[in-house]
């Protein structure tokens, strides 16, 4: 390609300079906003839907154990049994991962290892559900196999290709109280949630499982660590996300959606965030979608049923989807002082010197022509 020189006049370099000024007053405004916001890296909202019930705020580390799930369809055998597995209960030492009242049945045995390599299936797979029908443990499986249709689909969770990940989350709570009859009580409640876009500082053992698929869990040090440094962690570079919506629903505002939804069966609250990757990171249009059943809340700690799905283009849509199980701890206080110090940051940083373009020499203005 070849180089263009360019010349400006005196008065050309004041327009250039004016908008050499504009787009540094833009990216400035924007850097404000990514900086000193709420969100701490990237725009968010929330909605709050019912009663919350209690103070929830503060600095929470969430960190989800999580397997994929998948569905697998073949045609059912003209004769024997429909599937070609045997399942058992859900061992014990998978309580990190499915819960401790776990849902489903876990394959134990090949019955047909041929058919089993071409459709995919694993011994330690656990099936969800069969068909339309929900395995809530083996005896549910036995008596849903007596009842298949011409098509057989499995759905099940894989914890060969298990994995540990962690979001950062700032939420923060205000309640207005009334008086009424010497009483006092809640009249209106409000909820800020932000998921900060930060590097964690156990990113790279996080990152590791999903090499070994060997679940991870943070040390005593490691909470306390994180609740005296979380406001100085660096922001992912580039970011993460461009931006967001959460929601926080209560169990009794739940719509047809949510109660049908098995993952949150047991829930008291839905946490709900709304995440629209970023373009720069090579997708040109990716959104994750994390839903989180708030099935046990405490002031510390938050925990249950975890669902994060990412939506990805491609030459046709993606949908990749993980299940498993959260568990928030509160880190810290609820405070700004990460907005602030960003804030800080940004003041700080130099401005650019215009004067120092060089400018083109005048140029005269052609002679008008002469009538000849």
């Amino acid at each position: 390609m070849p180089r263009v020189s360019i010349l400006f006049s005196r008065d050309s370099v004041r327009i250039v300079r004016h908008r050499r000024v504009t787009a540094a007053a833009l990216a400035g405004a924007s850097a404000a906003v990514l900086l000193a916001g709420q969100a701490s890296a990237f725009p968010q909202q929330t909605t709050v839907q019912g009663p919350v019930g209690g103070d929830i705020g503060g600095v929470w580390l969430s960190v989800q154990q999580i397997l994929p799930e998948f569905r697998i369809q073949y045609p059912r055998p003209a004769e024997g049994r429909p599937v070609p597995f045997k399942v058992g209960p859900i061992p014990a030492d998978m309580e990190l991962i499915a819960g401790k009242h776990p849902k489903g049945a876990v394959i134990t045995e090949m019955t047909d290892v041929a058919k089993c390599q071409e459709y995919g299936i694993l011994v330690g797979d656990i099936v969800t559900k069969l068909n339309a029908s929900p395995i809530t443990d083996a005896a549910v499986f036995e008596k849903a196999v007596t009842d298949v249709p011409p098509t057989v689909v499995v759905t099940i969770r894989r914890p060969a290709i298990q994995l540990t990940t962690a979001r950062l989350i700032k939420i923060k709570y205000t309640a207005a109280k009334s008086e009424s009859g010497g009483m006092s009580a809640v009249s209106g409640e409000k909820a800020d949630a932000q998921i900060l876009d930060v590097v964690l500082p156990f990113a790279a053992k996080l990152e590791e499982t999903r090499t070994t698929h060997k679940l991870w869990q943070p040390s005593a040090a490691d909470f306390k660590s994180l609740g005296e440094s979380w406001a100085q962690l660096p922001p992912n570079n580039p970011p993460l996300f461009v931006k967001g919506s959460n929601r926080l629903v209560a169990a009794s505002d739940f719509d047809d959606a949510l109660s049908s939804d098995e993952s949150l069966k047991d829930s008291k609250f839905a946490f709900m965030a709304d995440l629209e990757g970023n373009p720069i990171r090579g997708s040109a249009s990716s959104k994750i979608v994390d839903v989180y059943g708030w099935e046990s809340v405490t002031p510390q700690r938050i925990e249950g049923s975890y669902v994060t799905v990412t939506m990805a283009a491609a030459p046709f849509p993606i949908n990749i989807e993980f299940k498993g199980r959260f568990v928030m701890t509160r880190v810290a206080d609820w405070s700004d002082k990460d907005d602030q110090l960003r804030k800080a940051a940004a003041d700080k940083k130099p401005k650019e010197n215009l004067d120092a373009y060089k400018l083109a020499p005048e140029v005269p203005q052609p002679a008008k022509p002469t009538a000849p």
